[in-house]
């Protein structure tokens, strides 16, 4: 991983530790901040310190340590951990999830160095590794048999100031260890409670075992989801869904044109994006897989489409949708701005995307701009609380709600990435909040609302302007331009889509056959 001045993460780790004391990783909120504190940009990325994070407040830490105390061997029980951390992150990257359960283990002086070495290069292994082996309870003797040639005994170091019996064994490389191990005899033991040590991962692990196959997991892990949902925050883990996300798949081409809405729809407890045309309702047709996904953004050539599908009970992941083809991936890998992230929005020349990157628990980590393959491109300081997605009105400049706090009013910024200035657009006493912003007509859209209540007054400004109310009749959600600021689509209280011209705002739309729509459209790029 990183490394700094030669020294790799993981002997930063221990040097934290070694400087504050085994206590900072006591609780995930303690340890992740002592991580902001200690690493510099240069020592750690944003995705390897979410990670870390995870590693603790998802209780693969403790989940090792338990298994070391019972006696597992240090090369087993990482792989237990870290994959089991993998599956509760919605991953694949099992190298890299056993990799940050070592390097703590490492940190802590209970995992040797060959042990960290081992998961420090080279693609995850395809099968995933079998349970951490422990001492099994007596057995009767089997039938003698021509004694096996004695392994070659392991070379072992203590590590002193970190804990009793701590050894350091011979490196093995990660993916040979997994092709060499054999499955026990006995499932690894409950662990029971040991001072900061929780037992609930290993439950988790345990109903994962027992349910999955019937999908009963999931039932019990999600919320209820069958009212509609209310966000005023364009936040998507307001808006939980009834099932881990599907993997990524190819549906085929796309039919996606200017007058293309994009809208999330749920049908029968499942969340897809559907295309529609207001014109020609009959047309409406769903474009993704999963039974997840929401949030839609279309890129300014109309080629790309990002949408957010169901990571976690609490965070989602952006997908990337290409349109010719119907491929689709994730925007992020093991190494980029982020692990997951709210509805991304477009540059202007579609090169960029702004977003707000979150962790696993749906709690914002900062907004960045970031690649059209998912690398860091910079970070956007921000005073206060960033509210759903920014919206770009020039190559150089974002608009974005913004509050003091997650439970006071919130108002619009503009931010210019170039100069680093950020400028209060609405001064109002209410929530204003999902700005869109269109060329042509030059002006903002967002929703205005007395209260922390989704629905809201639809209102246009310039940037340089005052705010004005476009009096639709009845509150909106989720308002969006369409191409060229000519039209407005949004979702109605009762969950439906409709249009209204900019013209003639008394004239409202419903769009047939898009009843319960989940989440913000998309007409315009976002």
């Amino acid at each position: 991983m990183n490394q700094q001045d030669g020294r790799e993460l993981h002997e930063l780790l221990r040097e934290l530790v070694e400087r504050q004391g085994a206590g900072v990783i006591e609780t995930p909120e303690a340890f992740r901040a002592a991580l902001d504190d200690f690493l510099s940009e240069d020592e750690a990325t944003l995705g390897e310190l979410n990670l870390l994070g995870d590693a603790v407040r998802l209780g693969a830490v403790d989940r090792l340590l338990s298994m070391l105390d019972h006696g597992a061997d240090p090369h087993a029980a990482v792989a237990e951990a870290g994959d089991t951390l993998a599956r509760d992150r919605g991953t694949e990257d099992q190298r890299r999830t056993r990799w940050a359960v070592a390097a703590v283990g490492y940190a802590t002086g209970r995992i040797s160095e060959p042990v960290v070495a081992a998961y420090r290069t080279g693609a995850p292994p395809s099968v995933p590794a079998p349970p951490a082996t422990v001492e099994p309870p007596a057995q009767p003797a089997p039938p003698p048999t021509p004694p096996p040639s004695a392994p070659p005994a392991p070379e072992t170091a203590v590590n002193p100031g970190f804990g009793p019996g701590t050894l350091s064994g011979r490196s093995v490389d990660a993916d040979t260890w997994d092709q060499q191990r054999q499955a026990p005899a006995y499932p690894p033991p409950v662990p029971t409670q040991q001072g900061r040590r929780r037992a609930w991962p290993v439950v988790l692990a345990v109903l994962v075992l027992l349910l999955a196959g019937g999908g009963v997991l999931a039932w019990v892990l999600t919320q209820d989801d069958d009212s509609p949902s209310d966000s005023a925050t364009d936040d998507p883990t307001d808006n939980p869904t009834d099932e881990p996300t599907d993997e990524p798949t190819e549906t085929g081409p796309i039919d996606v044109t200017s007058n293309t809405v994009l809208v999330p729809i749920k049908r029968d407890g499942s969340s897809k994006i559907y295309a529609v045309d207001p014109d020609d309702p009959d047309s409406i047709a769903p474009i993704t897989p999963g039974d997840n996904d929401n949030f839609p953004a279309i890129s300014p050539d109309r080629e790309s489409i990002v949408y957010l599908a169901r990571a976690t009970d609490d965070a989602v992941w952006p997908i990337v949708l290409d349109v010719a083809t119907g491929a689709s991936h994730q925007l992020f890998d093991s190494e980029d701005a982020c692990d997951y992230a709210r509805r991304p929005a477009f540059s202007p020349d579609g090169q960029r995307l702004a977003l707000n990157c979150i962790d696993a628990e749906g709690q914002s980590t900062g907004m960045f701009i970031v690649d059209p393959g998912g690398g860091l491109d910079q970070a956007i300081e921000v005073e206060g609380v960033v509210r759903g997605t920014p919206t770009w009105v020039s190559q150089t400049q974002l608009v974005a709600s913004v509050a003091d706090s997650e439970d006071s009013p919130s108002s619009l910024w503009l931010y210019d990435i170039q100069t680093k200035v950020a400028e209060q657009l609405t001064f109002g006493e209410g929530w204003d909040t999902h700005p869109d912003w269109v060329s042509g007509p030059e002006l903002l859209l967002f929703v205005r609302s007395e209260s922390e209540e989704p629905t809201g007054e639809l209102w246009t400004m310039p940037i340089d302007g005052e705010p004005e109310q476009v009096d639709v009749g009845q509150p909106v959600l989720d308002p969006v331009w369409s191409p060229g600021g000519t039209e407005i689509a949004f979702r109605t209280e009762d969950d439906t889509l409709a249009t209204v011209l900019l013209d003639d705002p008394g004239n409202v739309v419903e769009v047939p056959g898009t009843e319960d729509v989940s989440g913000p459209p998309v007409w315009g790029d976002r």
